[in-house]
């Protein structure tokens, strides 16, 4: 039973949300800005309560709309598959989920206390985003194609280092776009496996609306962009991380540009792409706070 409800959490896919969070950090920290180690807690916390969440609805909804059954899961997409096998568990994985959406709200009203009022439409949207993505973002191609990046990156980040400082920064800003960008493409990826089973159950993305060579070119459009932001900004480090950038986007790309006539190497697509998402950010921040 706590296998099961553990698994619909998805904890490989948590790391990104450190990354996210640990970005703000370093930054405030290169800044030399002081800031509240049991703060920082709390908003790790309320960060993790928040994906956790989604991650359980997710698997909720997709188990109640039969989605589950019929993807081919790949170790990067088409959920655990852990409600199949444990039906009876479905209910109490969706009041858990709920339950730490509940946590969220009551933390972030901490956070309106300690910080002000600035935090609060990052929250609001931030719940929204949790609560409808599966149900409702899903049948949208260009909300779905942005939705996730722009939890990860821009309110994710903007909304811990505000937690953390008590104001935003331009900085911080166009660094929350590096998330953006790659985790657009990290959703994209996984989509592709999922294509037929979510046109089933009546999923709309940017695939189905555009096809899977679109969906390439906007990928490529994604990475161009976010690799552009980090050598505009040249963080502490910066030569360390573009070769570490490189050394993985050079193989990655050469695949992306293969799945528009040969999907086998989808897998090592997907895994070259998550390590990249994760990465990126992981050593910018390392950048930043050795620098």
């Amino acid at each position: 039973m706590i296998s099961t409800i553990i698994k619909t959490a998805r904890p490989p896919f948590l790391i990104l949300t450190i990354t996210s969070v640990l970005l703000a950090l370093a930054w405030a920290d290169y800044q030399q800005i002081d800031w509240s180690g049991w703060v920082f807690f709390l908003v790790v916390i309320g960060a993790l309560f928040a994906h956790i969440s989604v991650n359980m609805l997710n698997e909720y909804e997709d188990y109640k709309s039969g989605l589950d059954a019929i993807t081919d899961k790949t170790p990067f997409s088409g959920g655990s598959g852990s409600l199949q096998n444990n039906p009876q568990l479905a209910e109490t994985v969706a009041l858990i989920g709920y339950g730490l959406l509940g946590a969220v709200v009551s933390i972030g009203i901490f956070f309106i206390y300690l910080r002000g009022w600035g935090i609060l439409p990052i929250g609001i949207v931030g719940i929204l985003l949790v609560a409808s993505y599966t149900s409702w973002i899903t049948r949208f191609p260009w909300l779905c194609l942005f939705s996730a990046g722009f939890a990860f990156g821009p309110l994710m980040v903007n909304g811990a280092y505000f937690v953390l400082t008590g104001g935003f920064d331009s900085g911080i800003f166009l660094l929350s776009m590096i998330p953006f960008f790659l985790v657009n493409n990290l959703l994209l990826l996984n989509q592709i496996p999922d294509f037929k089973a979510d046109k089933i159950i009546g999923r709309y993305n940017f695939l189905h609306k555009y096809g899977v060579n679109a969906g390439v070119k906007i990928y490529l459009l994604n990475w161009l962009f976010a690799f552009t932001l980090l050598m505009f900004l040249a963080v502490p480090y910066w030569g360390v991380i573009i070769l570490a950038v490189l050394l993985i986007s050079i193989p990655l790309l050469r695949y992306v540009f293969k799945i528009m006539t040969d999907r086998e190497g989808l897998n090592i697509t997907m895994g070259l792409n998550v390590a990249l998402t994760l990465l990126t950010p992981a050593l910018i921040s390392l950048g930043l706070l050795l620098g």
